[in-house]
């Protein structure tokens, strides 16, 4: 009984691993493929049933993004926004990054990265997350974003974030 238990085991095992679509499936963002690039696309796949490798990738590249050396990576990072959907951890944790580091902390990097993100995500970080602050005062991130009204670059885009 114990060797047809072994047998059977090592056999679904050794098919397993011999399907290597199967694999695949079971871990889509495993290995080479652990990218914020796959979590994006399979963002709540990977938050249900990964969650500690959702939370791994997504927090380096918050911190890739908070380094601010590329435009592109912080622009890729934002992107995120528009795959939160109603998950309300997630859209908790961003806003919080959002409003406290980039808002408060780098405010031109945020900007300038989201001159490179589409208009979706430009409507949620600046006609959503920002319009309604959690984590700091609507008074405070007017006065942050205010600073940078008169730069010609962003003007467009805070324009249309006033509502102006």
């Amino acid at each position: 009984m114990k060797i047809c238990r072994f047998i059977c085991l090592s056999l679904a095992i050794t098919l397993s691993a011999a399907n290597p679509a199967y694999a695949r499936s079971e871990r889509p963002c495993s290995g080479k493929n652990e990218t914020l690039e796959c979590i994006k696309e399979n963002f709540s796949d990977i938050y249900d049933s990964q969650y500690f490798k959702f939370l791994m990738i997504i927090n380096k590249a918050q911190v890739a993004a908070l380094n601010c050396n590329s435009d592109e990576k912080t622009a890729a990072y934002l992107d995120v926004a528009s795959k939160i959907g109603n998950n309300l951890e997630v859209e908790d944790g961003f806003k919080d990054m959002l409003e406290t580091k980039f808002l408060r902390e780098k405010p031109a990097c945020l900007l300038d990265a989201l001159l490179l993100s589409d208009d979706n995500v430009k409507e949620i970080i600046l006609g959503k997350y920002l319009a309604k602050p959690r984590y700091i005062e609507k008074k405070e991130v007017d006065a942050i974003l205010s600073r940078y009204r008169e730069h010609e670059k962003y003007q467009e885009m805070l324009k249309r974030y006033s509502g102006k």
